[in-house]
């Protein structure tokens, strides 16, 4: 199967096929061939010759999970500082026309799907530092410190080039242990690093946040921002009403909403998205336990956590009743699933 024929599965997101290409870039760099890096993935070289080839997320994380077993520890802070402004597409185009740090924030927030870093990111202000989290919102086996690594990489990329290389972090917490590379984040971060912490954050001076980029071109932060509206609306697709209720499900990571709370997302009345659904052969109860039977099969194949918390992030109170609803939705109680999942790896 070629990216070009992939087609939505149950508990896949979209992304671009431009995500990969800093690392594909390069890869070759630390001797590791094309073939090894598809391999496993469904896709080959061809995708990358149009950068906004819509592919699946999980087709891009098995790309990144033969790198980061390939290459060297830390190769995730390469890719990061090889994934400039430019190389980030459409979206990246627009923040070098921002006219503040919070704007290019804000709008990177917005259009974070167009490079999105496999990771959730969210940035909250206390005080007078300003914080950014990033957390696995979906299981990233052997890729996660590499998907990690990235995403702080390319955060400090985007302060260097807004301040000219001023703006470093006061603080990097990171929620893994000392890595042997750890030196690294020194050199980069140029702050105190701490490890095994509760939650992987780079938090910078709030001040910073009103700081003027020179590059600012309202005009062009226009124009781009209608252009990666567009690209947007091509990623997720306004195919179907069913791929947008899946959508409103997942913006909360961890959490499973009601229909009340995704109608409220979708900005409709609950009876009109029963009806509409209904229109599609579809049923509110039937999406929502398929996006959790995927959910729940990522944890329980990809993961370390226990059946029990794989329970809870799926808005199970009772690992029994989710047991019970697990072998409803795969025909396997969540122990024989992780047994058969880890035997065929």
């Amino acid at each position: 199967m070629t990216s070009k024929e992939w087609r939505r599965g149950q508990g896949d997101q979209p992304c671009f096929s431009l995500v990969l290409q800093a690392a594909h870039r390069i890869a070759p760099e630390y001797g590791i061939s094309s073939e090894a890096l598809f391999r496993g993935t469904g896709l080959d070289e061809s995708v990358l010759e149009d950068p906004y080839t819509v592919i699946g997320r999980h087709q891009a994380l098995a790309y990144f999970q033969n790198l980061a077993t390939a290459g060297p520890p830390g190769i995730g802070l390469d890719v990061g500082l090889a994934t400039t402004l430019n190389e980030r597409g459409s979206s990246g185009h627009l923040l070098l026309a921002v006219d503040t740090i919070d704007s290019a924030i804000q709008l990177a927030h917005q259009f974070y799907d167009l490079a999105y870093l496999h990771v959730g990111w969210n940035y909250r202000q206390e005080g007078k530092l300003f914080c950014h989290r990033f957390t696995e919102d979906h299981p990233l086996g052997e890729a996660r410190q590499f998907c990690m690594d990235r995403a702080l990489a390319i955060m400090q990329l985007g302060a260097t080039y807004f301040t000219g290389g001023e703006l470093k972090p006061v603080l990097l917490t990171l929620d893994g242990p000392r890595p042997s590379y750890a030196t690294r984040y020194d050199d980069l971060f140029q702050c105190q690093v701490k490890f095994s912490q509760e939650a992987t954050e780079l938090q910078y001076p709030s001040e910073a946040l009103g700081h003027r980029v020179t590059s600012h071109d309202q005009q062009v932060l226009d124009v781009m921002k209608s252009l990666c509206q567009t690209l947007l609306e091509k990623l997720h697709g306004r195919q179907d009403f069913v791929s947008e209720v899946r959508r409103a499900i997942h913006l909360k990571p961890d959490s499973f909403p009601n229909i009340d709370q995704v109608a409220e997302r979708l900005g409709c009345a609950p009876r009109t998205l029963r009806r509409r659904l209904q229109q599609e052969e579809e049923s509110f109860q039937k999406i929502l336990d398929e996006e959790r039977s995927a959910v729940a099969s990522d944890y329980l194949r990809n993961g370390t956590l226990s059946i029990q918390q794989v329970a809870e992030r799926c808005g199970f109170n009772d690992p029994q009743n989710f047991s019970q609803a697990f072998r409803r939705w795969t025909g396997q109680s969540p122990s024989e699933f992780r047994k058969d999942t880890s035997q065929d790896l």
